[in-house]
């Protein structure tokens, strides 16, 4: 897990004093509010206003990462390669960030009618940049330095940013055995949320109260947790 945690870090905080977000699609993220609400990364909803739960669950959200912190590692352990949102760089804070994407949330159909676009979604950006002509790009990315977002095999790193008005691409591909620890982290994460999960025949319906207290657990059994240190051969 820190393997892959290290790669995907090199990518992301690495260059210029940029902060670093992740835009992430609660309609994708089981449990997102509740994880932001443990784990107090900064963030903010890209909705406007106070909304009915139902809509809250499922709405983006616009996160800043840290370097090591438990949140970014959940997100890059948990979310790879699931299509829970995109990365992005920029050198502004997060409330001028907030404000531009929000920005780009609704979009026009030929007779006028809005529609919304959920660009954060990793399938849809890697086939939208690419048809965009140098006046709707500036418009796009506005203050982002950079786009980050896994491809369509979970394998490889895709970045978009603009140079000189034109849009470049590039893609960084986790070795193997970055990949295979990554599968090792999550088969170890599930384990853990197995044990914490009642059996079939103890299994009753949650309250909320319970529901996130089981959560807090979780989290808590997950930074508590030590591997078993390797036997030395004698």
């Amino acid at each position: 897990m820190e393997d892959f945690v290290q790669n995907l870090s090199r990518y992301l905080f690495v260059g210029r004093e940029l902060n670093v977000y992740a835009v992430l699609d609660g309609a994708s993220v089981n449990n997102l509010q509740t994880s932001l609400h443990i784990l107090h990364p900064e963030y903010a909803c890209l909705y406007r206003g106070e909304l009915k739960p139902d809509m809250a669950q499922v709405a983006p959200y616009l996160v800043r990462l840290e370097p090591g912190s438990q949140f970014t590692d959940w997100v890059a352990v948990d979310g790879w390669g699931k299509h829970w949102g995109v990365f992005l760089r920029s050198t502004d804070q997060l409330a001028a960030v907030r404000r531009h994407l929000r920005s780009l949330l609704v979009v026009h159909d030929p007779d006028g009618q809005p529609l919304k676009f959920r660009f954060y979604d990793p399938r849809v950006m890697r086939v939208f940049l690419p048809t965009c002509n140098a006046e709707q790009l500036a418009s796009f990315f506005g203050p982002i330095d950079s786009f980050l977002l896994e491809d369509e095999s979970g394998n490889t790193l895709v970045r978009f940013r603009l140079l000189n008005g034109v849009l470049k691409q590039e893609r960084r591909t986790f070795t193997t055995e970055t990949q295979e620890n990554l599968e090792v982290e999550r088969a170890r994460r599930e384990l853990l949320r197995q044990e914490l999960q009642p059996s079939e025949e103890e299994e009753v319906e949650m309250t909320e109260e319970e529901l996130q207290q089981s959560l807090v657990d979780f989290w808590t059994t997950v930074q508590n947790y030590k591997p078993p240190k390797k036997r030395t051969k004698e």
